[in-house]
C-alpha cells in the first residue's frame, strides 16, 4: 500500500519539476520511493509480482525499471530477483547478460519463487542459454513439482520414466509423480499413469504364465 502511495504521487513530482527552478526532482522522488522500499522491506513487507510490476512501470525509462527493480532484489526480494534475472536475459534497461540471469534466478528460486524454477528446469532441460544437463534440470523441477506446479510433476514422472538425470530409469517413482499431476486432471499424466499401470499388469499376467 505505502509503495502504491508513493508511486501516485509521481505526476504531483512531475507536475513541480515542470515549474521548479534548481531543484531535480526527479531526484527526490526517486529517492523517496528507495526510502519507503527499503523501510517497508525492513518492516517484513512481502512484495508479490504485481508490485513489483508497478515498481518497473513507474520508470519513465528502461534503465529506471531496472534500477528499481534490481533495488528491490539487492535488499533480498524473491520475486524481484527473478524479474531482474529477466531483464538480464532480455538485456532491458541493462546490458545482456546470461551469467547474471542464472545467478539472480538462482536465487530466486532457492526462495521457491516458481516462476524461477521452472525458467530453469526449462532451461537446462532444452540447453537454452546453458550447457544442457537433465540432472540439474531434474533438481528444478522437483523443487516445482514439490510446491505443486502440476506441469513440473508430470515432467518429473517423465525424467524419472525415461531415466533422464537420475542413474537408471524407476517407474515407482514415476508412477508417484503422474499420479499427483493426474490427481490434478493433468490429462497427459493420466494418461501415463493408465500406460504403466496396464503394463504392470501385463508383466503380471506373463509371469503367472510361466
Amino acid at each position: 500500500v505505502i509503495v502504491h502511495c508513493v508511486l501516485m504521487l509521481e505526476p504531483l513530482f512531475k507536475s513541480f519539476l515542470s515549474k521548479s527552478r534548481g531543484i531535480d526532482m526527479k531526484s527526490v522522488f526517486k529517492k523517496s520511493l528507495v526510502f519507503v522500499l527499503l523501510l517497508s522491506l525492513s518492516a517484513g513487507a512481502t512484495f508479490c509480482d504485481s508490485v513489483t510490476a508497478v515498481v518497473v512501470d513507474a520508470g519513465d525509462d528502461a534503465v529506471a525499471a531496472f534500477n528499481r527493480v534490481k533495488l528491490l532484489a539487492k535488499a533480498g526480494n524473491a520475486e524481484a530477483k527473478a524479474q531482474l534475472a529477466e531483464l538480464y536475459l532480455e538485456g532491458k534497461g541493462v546490458a545482456r547478460s546470461v551469467s547474471k540471469y542464472l545467478k539472480y534466478n538462482k536465487e530466486a528460486a532457492r526462495l521457491n519463487v516458481l516462476k524461477a524454477q521452472l525458467a530453469l528446469a526449462d532451461a537446462y532441460y532444452y540447453g537454452k542459454d546453458v550447457t544442457q544437463s537433465y540432472k540439474t534440470s531434474l533438481k528444478w523441477y522437483k523443487l516445482a513439482a514439490q510446491q505443486g506446479c502440476v506441469e513440473a510433476q508430470h515432467r518429473v514422472g517423465e525424467m524419472y520414466r525415461d531415466g533422464l538425470g537420475v542413474a537408471k530409469k524407476n517407474t515407482n517413482k514415476a508412477l508417484g509423480w503422474f499420479q499427483k499431476a493426474a490427481d490434478k486432471g493433468h490429462e497427459l499424466a493420466t494418461r501415463a499413469v493408465d500406460a504403466i499401470k496396464k503394463a504392470c499388469e501385463a508383466l503380471s499376467d506373463a509371469a503367472q504364465k510361466i
